[in-house]
């Protein structure tokens, strides 16, 4: 029973991909629901990380976790600068 909890958590906790017939990618694990972009969403997407990481770390106090357990631990987890 223990081995099949720990099974079940460790797949929701990994992040995987996959190509709709869309063409669009999607990427499960992040949240409730899929994150699904196309290929040039994508590439602006990355294209803005540094940006994004700058903001991140700027306003990181006022950012919330989705699991309050997780907020103790992340306030202490030092960012890329």
């Amino acid at each position: 029973m223990l081995a099949a909890a720990q099974a079940k958590l460790a797949q929701t906790s990994a992040l995987r991909f996959k190509v709709s017939e869309k063409g669009a990618l999607s990427c499960y694990g992040l949240g409730r629901f899929p994150l699904t972009l196309y290929a040039s969403q994508w590439e602006r997407l990355e294209a803005t990380g540094c940006r994004n990481i700058t903001l991140i770390n700027k306003g990181y106090s006022a950012m919330r976790c989705n699991k309050p357990q997780q907020h103790e631990k992340r306030c202490k987890t030092v960012l890329l600068s």
